[in-house]
């Protein structure tokens, strides 16, 4: 299932100043046209939401920016505010006791993840359910350091060692979740590309992009 297209991954690597830029487009491209809320989870300072909204001009679109930091949701409401995004709401989220309420009833959303759900533990999984049980149809994007599963199956060199991902409290089941979902028949898995950005020598972004099951 790996994908092999050419793309902004590709220029990512290359030239890591345009890492952002490559998140942005890749982001509009996997943007199902009748989501009518995108989730940001893990959004730290809310420039990501934000720059998506403001590309996008879509007013029949809300989204909201998940992020357990004060300062974080503070500066995504401050952001929001400077750019006229009515349509742009900061969240207090916890991604280990998650909540989505405040999505509860959308028929389709569009949630996107970058680098945060390795501190989910002990895996994503809770965080997911809740996602699936609170909204009809789910399309996901994830841009995450890949996991030692993946990093297995597709032969490629993890961003940090077991060793340092431990010490770190990094959670590697992202991957192990996710083909646990799909064999019990709750997602279909579209596309993984394991080493879409490396913004650093140090870490590389493997996309995963998945859709929830019609129930």
């Amino acid at each position: 299932m790996r994908c092999s297209r050419p793309g902004c991954g590709d220029v990512a690597r290359a030239e890591p100043k345009f890492y952002r830029l490559a998140i942005i487009h890749e982001l509009i491209k996997q943007l199902p046209v009748d989501a009518t809320a995108i989730v940001d989870v893990g959004s730290n300072d809310g420039s990501t939401i934000c720059d998506l909204a403001l590309a996008l001009q879509r007013p029949d679109i809300s989204f909201f920016g998940c992020e357990l930091q004060l300062n974080g949701q503070q500066s995504l409401a401050e952001y929001a505010d400077m750019l006229d995004l009515d349509n742009v709401h900061s969240i207090d989220f916890n991604i280990n006791s998650p909540r989505f309420d405040f999505i509860k009833g959308v028929r389709h959303a569009f949630m996107y993840s970058i680098g945060t759900l390795v501190y989910a533990n002990p895996s994503p999984l809770r965080l997911f359910e809740e996602l699936l049980f609170s909204v009809e149809r789910v399309s996901c994007l994830l841009f995450e350091p890949v996991s030692y599963q993946l990093a297995n199956e597709f032969g490629i060199k993890p961003a940090f060692s077991q060793a340092k991902a431990q010490s770190y409290g990094f959670s590697d089941t992202l991957w192990q979740t996710i083909k646990t979902l799909e064999q019990q028949g709750r997602i279909a898995i579209r596309e993984v590309f394991p080493d879409f950005i490396s913004p650093t020598t140090a870490t590389v972004m493997s996309l995963i992009h998945f859709e929830s099951k019609t129930r």
